[in-house]
C-alpha cells in the first residue's frame, strides 16, 4: 500500500493512493452527507412547508412537515451523530473535542434537533384550533427550530474547515503547501 503524509495546519492526513480514501475519510464523508441532507435540505423544506404550506396545502401541510422531519431527518441526524463518535475514535485530530467549534455547534444542532422533535409532539398534542393567541410551546417550537437550523449551518461550516475541504479537493498530486511554494518561485 502506497501512502503519503500530507501535513497542513498542524495536522496530518494520510492519503492512501491505492483507492484514494482512508477509513477516516470515508467516515467523514458519510458523516457529512448524513447531516448535510437533513440540515441543508430536509429541515429548511419542512420549515418552508409550515410557513407557506398552510394556505397552499391546508389539508396536507402538517403531515408533510411531520413526515419529513420524523421519518427522513431524524434517522439521518441520529446516524450522523453515531458516525461522529466513530470518527473521534478513528482519529486523534481533535484533541479536546468538547472545545472544538464544529463539535459544540454540532451537539447543539443534534441534541437540539431531538428536543425540537419533542417540542413538535407537545405542540401537536396541545394544539387547539379555536385558541385566541399563539401558545408559548408553539413559539418555543418555532424559535428553537430556527436556533437548531442556524447552529447546524455554523457547524457545517466549521466541519468543512476542520476537514480542510479545499486541500481535500485539490486535484494535483502535490500537497497544497508545496503547490503554493512552487507558484511563488
Amino acid at each position: 500500500m502506497n501512502t503519503t503524509d500530507i501535513s497542513t495546519n498542524n495536522s496530518t492526513t494520510v492519503y492512501n493512493s491505492s483507492n484514494g480514501l482512508t477509513k477516516y475519510d470515508k467516515l467523514v464523508i458519510i458523516h457529512g452527507v448524513l447531516l448535510s441532507v437533513p440540515f441543508l435540505l430536509v429541515t429548511p423544506i419542512a420549515i418552508g412547508i409550515v410557513r407557506f404550506g398552510k394556505t397552499r396545502l391546508p389539508n396536507f401541510w402538517f403531515r408533510l412537515h411531520w413526515s419529513l422531519q420524523l421519518l427522513i431527518a431524524t434517522p439521518l441526524v441520529i446516524g450522523g451523530f453515531v458516525i461522529a463518535h466513530f470518527i473521534q475514535n478513528e482519529s486523534n485530530r481533535i484533541k479536546n473535542w468538547a472545545l472544538d467549534p464544529h463539535s459544540i455547534f454540532g451537539h447543539i444542532a443534534g441534541i437540539g434537533f431531538l428536543l425540537e422533535t419533542v417540542l413538535g409532539w407537545i405542540h401537536h398534542k396541545l394544539w387547539k384550533p379555536d385558541r385566541g393567541n399563539v401558545a408559548w410551546w408553539t413559539k418555543l417550537h418555532r424559535i428553537w427550530g430556527y436556533i437548531v437550523c442556524f447552529s447546524a449551518f455554523i457547524s457545517i461550516g466549521f466541519g468543512l474547515r476542520l476537514y480542510e475541504v479545499p486541500v481535500a479537493c485539490n486535484t494535483s498530486s502535490k500537497p497544497q503547501q508545496e503547490s503554493e511554494q512552487d507558484a511563488k518561485e
